[in-house]
């Protein structure tokens, strides 16, 4: 997000000062982790001066949607000491995610019946994340027995690491259930990426077993 602020007055403006406010859906990247509101000292700004401040935004969910982002600028012009205050708002388009996550697990198992969870995953965006992570969340009902990637913890979660433009992969878990006939149980797959040091939500899929 690129804001330009200019000094069209024929005063020195004074003490000014930026507030950008994002909707829930979206957030800022870097140090100030998960927030969506911005506090910037400006300064000075001369006559017929031009500053140009730059914020990484990431859109954490709002699939579909269009996501509202406002600025505002507040100074103090020449000696006046009275603060005045100008703003504008922008909207951008949210599309689907940039990586696509899908499980697949049988419509109906029965008791104690070893059956496979299948995960697949791919980079449909125009970057590569970084440090990306899956996690599959199990019922409570549900038994692992194997998968065919050594998890890195609670034999749910892998590091999956960098994923380029366009790649793909996949993974099968394998285990049983014991719970009450016709039951039904979710599997959560949620995948996430490292950015600045945190990690953020980029996809999360689920899918319904019977027993």
């Amino acid at each position: 997000v690129e804001i330009n602020i200019s000094n069209g007055s024929r005063s020195i403006l004074q003490d000014t000062a930026l507030a950008i406010k994002l909707t829930d859906a979206l957030t800022f990247l870097g140090p100030t982790g998960n927030n969506n509101i911005q506090n910037k000292n400006v300064g000075s700004l001369g006559v017929g001066g031009l500053t140009k401040e730059t914020f990484r935004v990431l859109a954490l969910a709002g699939e579909s949607s269009i996501q509202q982002l406002s600025a505002s600028v507040s100074y103090l012009p020449g000696s006046v000491s009275s603060r005045f205050e100008q703003s504008a708002t922008k909207e951008v388009s949210v599309a689907e995610s940039g990586a696509t996550v899908d499980v697949e697990v049988p419509t109906k198992v029965l008791n104690n019946e070893e059956f496979e969870v299948k995960v697949k995953y791919r980079n449909d965006s125009t970057a590569d994340f970084t440090n990306l992570q899956l996690k599959l969340v199990y019922p409570s009902a549900f038994t692992f027995i194997s998968a065919s990637r050594q998890a890195d913890a609670d034999n749910n979660t892998w590091d999956l690491g960098d994923l380029r433009t366009g790649r793909e992969g996949a993974l099968t878990v394998k285990g049983s259930m014991v719970g009450p006939d016709n039951a039904f149980f979710d599997f959560k797959t949620q995948l996430t990426t490292e950015l600045f040091n945190q990690q953020y939500p980029i996809n999360e899929k689920t899918a319904t077993i019977a027993i």
